[in-house]
C-alpha cells in the first residue's frame, strides 16, 4: 500500500480514533465527513444550487446541481452517486469532487442525496438513483446541458448504483446514457470477487462486514438490479471508464466487472492505480494519485460522444431551486465545517468521547458473541437430555 495510507492508518490508530466496527451509522457519518473534510482538496470557483428531483409519478430525491467555472454549450451532464458503503456519506462529502468534476471538465454535474442503509434497503437507494438520472436527462437543457451526453457516474457503492443504472436504462426508456464512470465499484454484493487479504488501512474486512451488517442484511445479494455483475446480459451497455486501486480490497470485483464489459463487446477504459486504497480519489489532498485519477476522468467527460438519437425528452416544469436564504445557510455551515478550528472541534470531542466511553462490543462482535451464545445454550440442553460427550464438544467449539 502507499506509505502515504499507512501514515494515515497508523496517525488514526495512535491518537486512538475509533474503528468503525465499534460506531453506530451516526456516528459513523460524523466521521466520514471529518475525514473528507481533512484530506479533499480544495477547489474554487464555479457554482451550486439545490433542488428536488422528481419523477412523473411524484417520487423525490434531494439533489445538488454545480456548474463549472467556465461553462460552454453543449456540455455533457455527469449524474453522481457518493460512495459509503449504502450506509455513510452525503453531498457534503461528495461536494468537493463534484465541484472538481464540474470545473476539470466543464460539464454540468447533479449529486444525488440518495436514501441511506439500515433506514432504508439498498433497492430503495437504487431507486432514488434511478429517478435522479431521468430527472436529470429531462432537465438536461433547463440545466444547460446536452442530454446526449448522459454520463453516470459514482465510487464505491454509488459506482455500484452507477453500473446497475446504465442496466437499467439499457432495458427500459426514461434515459439515453452515453456514458459510466466507475470507482472502486462493488458489483458482485455477495463479496464473492473481494480480496480479504488487500492491504487497504482502516478499510479491512471487518470494515466491509460492518457495513454488510447495516446494509446487505435479509437483501438479494445476487439480484442484478443491485449486484451487476451477475445481469443476464451485459451488451449494448456505455462506454465505460473503470477506476481501480491496487491495494484495495474490491480490486478484483472491478476487473471482473471490466472483463464481462469487454467480453460482452462494450467499450472499456480501466485505469489501475497501483498501492492506491479503497477512498484515495476522494482523499486526493493526500494521494497525488486521487488528483490524476480525477484529472484522467474529466478527460473521459469532455470528449463522452453524443448517443445519437435517444429517448424523446418529456416536457417538464420549469426548477424549482431552493431559496437564496437557504442556499446561503447552507453554505456558511459546510463551509465551516471545511475550517481547521470545526475540525479540530470535531477531532477532538470524539476522541474525549472514545476514552470516557470506554471498551465497547462492536455490533460485528456482538453477532458472533450472540451466535456463541446460542451453542452454549444447545450444548447446556444436550447436556440435560445425556448428551454429555457432545454437549462438551459443542461447548468447547
Amino acid at each position: 500500500m502507499d506509505p502515504r495510507g499507512r501514515t494515515l492508518a497508523a496517525w488514526l490508530d495512535l491518537v486512538g480514533w475509533p474503528n468503525i466496527v465499534t460506531r453506530t451509522p451516526e456516528q459513523a457519518r460524523i466521521d466520514y465527513q471529518i475525514l473528507v473534510a481533512t484530506t479533499t482538496r480544495r477547489t474554487i470557483g464555479g457554482w451550486s444550487r439545490s433542488t428536488i428531483a422528481s419523477s412523473p409519478e411524484g417520487h423525490e430525491v434531494p439533489v445538488r446541481v454545480y456548474w463549472p467555472r467556465r461553462r460552454r454549450i453543449g456540455a455533457p451532464i455527469v449524474v453522481w452517486m457518493h460512495g459509503g458503503g449504502f450506509v455513510i456519506g452525503d453531498l457534503f462529502t461528495a461536494d468537493a469532487t463534484c465541484r472538481k468534476l464540474a470545473n476539470y471538465s466543464s460539464a454540468v454535474v447533479v449529486s444525488v442525496d440518495y436514501r441511506r442503509s439500515p433506514e432504508v434497503p439498498i433497492t430503495q437507494s437504487h431507486e432514488d438513483a434511478r429517478t435522479a438520472i431521468a430527472w436529470a436527462y429531462r432537465h438536461a437543457a433547463q440545466l444547460g446541458a446536452d442530454r446526449r451526453r448522459l454520463i453516470v457516474a459514482g465510487d464505491s457503492a454509488g459506482g455500484n448504483m452507477a453500473a446497475a443504472a446504465c442496466c437499467h436504462f439499457r432495458d427500459h426508456a426514461g434515459a439515453g446514457i452515453a456514458g459510466q464512470i466507475l470507482i472502486y465499484p462493488a458489483t458482485d454484493l455477495t463479496l464473492a470477487h473481494m480480496d480479504h487479504t488487500a492491504a487497504s488501512g482502516f478499510f479491512d474486512g471487518a470494515a466491509i462486514e460492518w457495513f454488510g451488517l447495516h446494509s446487505l442484511t435479509g437483501i438479494e445479494r445476487t439480484d442484478p438490479t443491485i449486484s451487476p455483475l451477475f445481469a443476464d446480459s451485459h451488451a449494448g451497455l456505455p462506454p465505460a471508464h473503470i477506476v481501480l486501486g491496487g491495494a484495495d480490497p474490491f480490486c478484483p470485483d472491478g476487473r471482473a466487472y471490466a472483463r464481462a464489459l469487454e467480453a460482452a463487446g462494450n467499450q472499456v477504459l480501466c485505469e489501475e492505480f497501483p498501492r492506491q486504497m479503497h477512498g484515495f480519489v476522494d482523499m486526493d489532498g493526500i494521494f497525488p494519485s486521487g488528483h490524476s485519477a480525477l484529472k484522467s476522468i474529466a478527460e473521459t467527460v469532455a470528449g463522452v460522444s453524443p448517443v445519437p438519437g435517444g429517448v424523446p425528452t418529456v416536457p417538464d416544469h420549469p426548477i424549482r431551486w431552493y431559496s437564496l436564504a437557504a442556499e446561503t445557510e447552507r453554505r456558511l455551515d459546510e463551509s465551516w465545517l471545511r475550517t481547521p478550528m470545526a475540525n479540530t472541534a470535531r477531532i477532538l470531542s470524539t476522541l474525549a468521547a472514545e476514552r470516557w466511553r470506554g471498551p465497547r462490543i462492536s455490533p460485528v462482535r456482538a453477532l458472533t458473541r450472540s451466535t456463541q451464545s446460542k451453542k452454549h445454550r444447545l450444548a447446556l440442553d444436550e447436556t440435560s437430555t445425556g448428551h454429555t460427550t457432545d454437549a462438551t464438544a459443542v461447548t468447547n467449539d
